[in-house]
This record gives C-alpha cells, structure tokens and sequence, in this order.
C-alpha cells in the first residue's frame, strides 16, 4: 500500500499540540525547539510552559513565539514539571496530544508518524521506540522514516506490561501521541500530571489513558531522542523526591486490583526499586527512620516479587538484607556486600 506522504507533510491535518515545559534549560533549548519547528508535519502547535526559568530560557522561548505563530509562551511561577503539564494541557488545542522535555530532540518525522500510526489503527495512543545519548553529536540518524513499518496493538494491560518490561517503550509521555478527549473536553481537564509525584507521574498518566482508551498502538521506530542528563534525578544520587515514585507505583497497581499478571509484575518493580532506593540512600549517609521503615515495608509486602526470573541475585541477596537486618548493619555490611555481588 503506496501512503500519499503529502497528505501527512501538509499543513491541513488535524492539529497537533505538543507541550514543551521548559526550567534551566538554556544549553539545550534551542535544538529541542529548532527539531519542533523542523517537524514534516506542519499542522502543530507549540506549548512551551516555563517554569519560572533563572537563566535564559525564557528569551530562547519568547524569540521563537515571535518568530513562529505556532509557538506559544507561557511563564508561571515555579511550581515542578507536573503543573507545568497541566498548564500545557489546559491551554492546548489540538486534535492530538504529544510532550517534549526540553533537553531532548524530535525525530523530523516524529509527529508525522505518531499521527499516521493512530489514523491507521483507529485508536487514540501511540507508543514509539526512542534513543539515548549523551552528546547531540550522536544524533545521526535523521531520515524519513518508513510509514510501512509494523503497528503491533496491544490491550491496555498488556501496555502497561510491556512498558514496565522492556525500556525501549518506557513510560514517559514523551515517545507517544494521545487523542485530547481522552484528557480534556469543553468543560475542561479531565486526567493531569499528579501534582506530588515527583518521580513516574508520567507513567501514572500514561496507565491512566490506555486504561481509558483500552488499546494501544505500538511501532518499533526511534522517534525520539532522550538525553542522557547526568544532573538529573534518576542520575543515581539519592533523593526524597524519588520516595514517591513508589507511590506513584502503589496509584498504577491499584489501577489493575485483581489482576494476577500486573501485580506479579509490578511485586517485581517494587523490589528492585526500593532495593535501589534504599541502597542509594545509604550510600549518601542519609539517615531517616522514617523513610528506612516503608522500604523494608514495601519489600516485605511485595516479597513476592524477588521470585521473578528477572531480578538478579544482588538484588534478591540485598532484599533479603534489608527485611531482616536493622539499619545500623545494614550500613555496616552493604559496603561489602554490593562490592561483592
């Protein structure tokens, strides 16, 4: 089958809006919004939300509002990426939904081939492969991509599974489109980024709407590239904002009560998250009974999931260290232990 490419080139397809919530993010801005602007598919609108920026993102935004009627500038006071979504969210307009982070880069193709996927397959999600770099200079591959390429369609269930299970998928919103009625119609925002999640609030958005829309389309084609930002939250330093990606893990498994094969899956993220938050909080010395007791709570109930093929043996070993021994030596052993395993 011959797809007529103008047709999805043109500027006369539905719109579609994609947010860009911007904080600091001065040295990557303008390749983030320079492959925007170049997108094949014309027919978009550009949200970019600032954060209360303190470098100068803002004048790389605004030059781009005043140069390109598709660019749209917001400012709002600090308040985390969530709210900066939700901004984006309210003030969009289009048919279609897709998000970018403000250090990352747009396939050309990329709108273009998120839309001919969903038109194609009639449904309201879109899930793409992507890539990681570290440096711009790695970005070779720019070319048209394939509109041939294989749509797989997966349930809502068996997304979930499949994003939690193989990285290449992931659950950001970033490597997907959304039709917008499943996040907002005339009287407003229906689903938005949770505001006090500060780590898989992304992935809870996403369970959310593949469980609304019930099907999900799939294509192996990397239409994004994510940079690899070693400043960055998951960038191995500990945090307390990471405890709440449990949370935010606890909100999507209860999404699924009942369901033997997403709890099994997600008993098994559970453990390899808190043993790796756990660990990491005892490598930066940080001590807080409080936040030490939920981890060894959080193993134990979801102990379960130390049986699954996928967990490896360190993993199993330091589970198993931290349900059983106190804090104090815990710090005195992990040491040895990890160096070991």
């Amino acid at each position: 089958m011959t797809k007529d490419i103008k047709k999805y080139t043109n500027e006369y397809g539905p719109l579609v809006s994609i947010i860009v919530p911007i904080y600091n993010a001065e040295k990557y801005l303008k390749d983030c919004l320079e492959s925007i602007k170049n997108q094949t598919y014309k027919n978009i609108e550009v949200i970019m939300v600032d954060d209360g920026s303190k470098d100068g993102s803002a004048g790389i935004a605004r030059r781009y509002a005043s140069s390109d009627s598709r660019f749209i500038y917001i400012l709002q006071e600090n308040s985390g990426v969530s709210v900066a979504r939700n901004t984006g969210l309210k003030k969009a307009t289009g048919q279609y939904l897709c998000f970018a982070d403000s250090d990352d880069i747009l396939h050309c193709d990329m709108v273009r081939v998120h839309h001919e996927k969903v038109v194609e397959s009639g449904l309201d999600i879109g899930v793409s492969t992507y890539k990681v770099f570290k440096d711009k200079s790695e970005i070779v591959d720019n070319k048209p991509c394939d509109l041939l390429a294989k749509t797989s369609i997966k349930s809502d269930k068996e997304a979930l599974i499949a994003m939690l299970k193989d990285a290449k998928y992931s659950g950001y919103t970033w490597n997907k489109i959304f039709k917008t009625s499943l996040v907002k119609d005339s009287s407003g925002l229906k689903v938005g980024f949770e505001k006090k999640l500060h780590m898989c609030e992304d992935l809870y958005f996403c369970s959310v709407l593949m469980k609304k829309a019930g099907k999900v389309a799939f294509y192996d084609q990397d239409l994004y590239y994510y940079f690899d930002n070693v400043n960055g939250i998951t960038s191995g330093k500990y945090s307390k904002k990471l405890f709440t990606q449990l949370e935010a893990l606890e909100m999507i498994a209860a999404l699924y009560k009942g369901d033997a094969d997403v709890q099994k899956e997600m008993a098994r993220v559970m453990c390899q998250v808190t043993v790796s938050h756990y660990s990491r909080m005892i490598k930066a010395g940080i001590k807080d009974d409080y936040i030490e007791n939920i981890y060894k709570d959080t193993i134990k109930k979801y102990s379960k999931g130390l049986d699954h093929p996928s967990v490896n043996k360190k993993d199993r070993i330091l589970a198993n260290m931290i349900m059983k021994m106190p804090a104090s030596i815990y710090r005195l052993v992990y040491g040895i232990y990890s160096k070991r395993l």
